[in-house]
């Protein structure tokens, strides 16, 4: 299975349990034509992750060193508050 197909169902997913709820997918690398396919299919909000406000090791995908920076700009940018229980 295509890596594209997979997000669409798993957008589908939640449409399906969440009709109405709003989905954001960061954008790590899309071409134009998968984020405009993904706006128009799946009515999700797509936005760039800033790669150019991180070291440059940031933006080596397969090292993952972008997914707990991606974690905070998304709380940051939904204004969400979080509580880790340190004990």
């Amino acid at each position: 299975m295509h890596l594209a197909n997979a997000d669409t169902s798993q957008i589908a997913y939640i449409r399906r349990l969440w009709p109405r709820q709003k989905i954001i997918v960061y954008d790590l690398g899309l071409s134009s034509s998968s984020a405009e396919n993904l706006k128009g299919k799946c009515l999700v909000e797509v936005r760039k992750f800033p790669f150019d406000k991180y070291p440059t090791y940031v933006d080596r995908l397969l090292e993952y060193r972008w997914k707990p920076l991606l974690i905070a700009v998304g709380f940051y940018d939904l204004d969400i508050g979080y509580n880790v229980p340190l004990s």
